[in-house]
C-alpha cells in the first residue's frame, strides 16, 4: 500500500537522505538542506512540537550563513528569512532574550537589501520589523517595540497603497500593534502615520489604487 507521508515525515526523510550523501555532494546540496531544515522547523512548530523545532531552525541559520559568506547576493535573503524563523522558534520556547539577536540581525539584513532593491525587500523589512517589535515587547522594551511597529507601517505604506490586497493583512497587524502599544504607553498615535493607511482601507474595493508613479 502506498501511504502518503505527512509533511514532517517527508521533510525528515529528505533531510536524512541528504545527510547520507558523500561530503562533496552534501556540500553541493547545502542550499537544499538549508531549505529543508528551515521548513522542518516551521512544520514542527505548526503542530505544537516547538522544542523539536529549535534545532533545525538553528541549523538552517548556520547553513545559510555559510552560503551567504560564499555568495551574499544569492543567499542573504535566505539568511534573513531563517533568522526571523529562529527568532520565532526561540520565543515560542520561552527564550525571549536570546530571540533578540537573530531578530535584530534579520532587520539589519533586510534594511541593507531594501536599500538595494526597495520594491523587493521593503515588504520583507516591514515583516521583520513587526517580528522585532513583538520580540522587544516580550522583553519589556516597549518604547523600542513601538518604534519598530511605526517603522514597519511607514515602510509598507507605499506598497500598500499600490497593492492593498497583497499587503493589507500585514499593515493591519502592524497598525494594530502600533496603536495598542501607543495607548498602553499613554502616547497619542501618530495620525499622520496612520492616515494614509486608513484612507486605503476606507476606499471602495472597486476603486483602482494609484499607480506607483503618482
Amino acid at each position: 500500500m502506498n501511504i502518503q507521508l505527512e509533511p514532517i515525515d517527508y521533510l525528515q526523510k529528505e533531510v536524512a537522505e541528504l545527510r547520507r550523501q558523500p561530503a562533496g555532494a552534501a556540500q553541493a546540496n547545502a542550499s537544499i538542506l538549508a531549505g529543508l531544515v528551515n521548513n522542518l522547523a516551521t512544520s514542527l512548530s505548526a503542530v505544537g512540537r516547538r522544542a523539536e523545532a529549535l534545532a533545525p531552525a538553528q541549523e538552517a541559520v548556520e547553513l545559510y550563513r555559510a552560503l551567504a559568506r560564499q555568495d551574499p547576493d544569492a543567499f542573504q535573503p535566505d539568511l534573513a528569512m531563517s533568522l526571523n524563523n529562529l527568532a520565532n522558534r526561540l520565543s515560542e520556547v520561552g527564550h525571549r532574550t536570546e530571540a533578540l539577536t537573530p531578530a535584530q540581525e534579520a532587520v539589519e539584513l533586510y534594511r541593507a537589501l531594501a536599500r538595494q532593491n526597495p520594491d523587493a525587500f521593503q515588504p520583507e523589512l516591514a515583516t521583520s520589523l513587526g517580528m522585532m517589535g513583538k520580540t522587544l515587547e516580550r522583553n519589556e522594551r516597549r518604547e523600542e517595540a513601538l518604534a519598530c511597529f511605526a517603522e514597519g507601517v511607514r515602510v509598507l505604506t507605499p506598497h500598500f497603497r499600490v497593492l492593498p490586497a497583497a499587503h493589507g493583512p500585514l499593515i493591519a497587524s502592524l497598525a494594530r500593534d502600533y496603536v495598542r502599544l501607543a495607548q498602553a504607553l499613554n502616547q497619542p498615535p501618530d495620525e499622520a502615520l496612520l492616515a494614509p493607511v486608513n484612507e486605503v482601507f476606507a476606499r471602495p474595493q472597486t476603486e483602482q489604487p494609484p499607480s506607483s508613479g503618482e
